[in-house]
């Protein structure tokens, strides 16, 4: 048998922050390593509503940085016979967990949108032609401080990133059609490599699996919030606010560097609050 994680665009969407799951979230199934590609496809049909000719599957890969990304896409067999440990380069009697993600094919590129909440997706031949690539994509918003998962997308490596931007306001609809993004490569857990939007996907040597995070531009100066506080002595004093992470990047320095601090009753400080 072989233990599988099955992930699906809907799991995507309620993860927040970084990377792309919490694998711990995630549903097991137990499948037999014997069993046909073709039972197999039935199964997931069960368990996610998804035809099993509609049915693509990438296997999550480690990276030598400590990520793990959907970047290894499995093509269906040719043989109706095949198996499961097979089609996924199973290594024979040893114990594994496997991590895929799965999600609906599309006949075209022309319909790479979906409706917004769920999770936009658009086909790829797969045959073997490296001219396309998968990217997840990620919203940024400072005034909340959350970083969201969008969408993902499998795109030719000759896009620029600039053109990605209507992808993004397509499915934000509170973003303007003339909206310009600070983009980045999710490149590890909270780290984050600014890209140059004129450069194509090929140029910013992105691959499959890799995750972008947009971030709309600023427009002039921030409208700076004023509340009038009491401190300590008695006086009131006036404070601007601002988001306490204005960037992707200061989000991602505030993950790695936040402390978390407790609390406890200067009369009982056994009790942690």
């Amino acid at each position: 048998f072989v233990l599988i994680k099955l992930v699906t665009p809907s799991l995507l969407l309620q993860h927040k922050g970084f990377d792309l799951i919490d694998f711990t979230v995630v549903p097991e199934v137990k499948v037999r390593r014997l069993d046909t590609y073709e039972a197999f496809t039935q199964m997931v049909q069960g368990l996610v509503d998804i035809p099993p000719r509609d049915q693509q599957f990438w296997k999550f890969e480690g990276r030598l940085n400590g990520s793990s990304r959907p970047s290894f896409a499995v093509r269906a067999p040719t043989t109706e016979r095949a198996t499961v440990e097979k089609v996924f380069f199973l290594q024979p009697k040893v114990v594994e967990t496997l991590q895929i993600f799965v999600h609906r094919s599309l006949p075209g590129s022309e319909r790479m949108m979906q409706p917004r909440r769920q999770m936009s997706v658009v086909s790829s031949s797969m045959d073997g032609d490296m001219a396309s690539v998968l990217l997840f994509f990620k919203v940024y918003h400072p005034a909340t401080t959350q970083l969201n998962i969008i969408g993902l997308q499998i795109v030719s490596v000759e896009t620029a990133i600039s053109d990605l931007n209507a992808f993004v306001i397509s499915l934000v609809p509170e973003l303007g059609a003339d909206t310009t993004f600070d983009v980045y490569e999710e490149v590890c857990h909270s780290m984050l490599t600014e890209l140059n939007s004129s450069l194509t996907v090929s140029d910013a040597d992105l691959g499959d699996g890799d995750v972008l995070v947009f971030q709309a531009k600023r427009r002039g100066p921030q409208n700076a919030t004023r509340t009038r506080t009491r401190n300590g002595f008695g006086a009131i004093n006036d404070f601007d606010l601002q988001p306490p992470c204005p960037t992707a990047t200061s989000y991602s320095h505030f993950m790695v560097l936040k402390q978390t601090v407790k609390f406890c009753h200067l009369a009982q400080t056994s009790k942690i609050v």
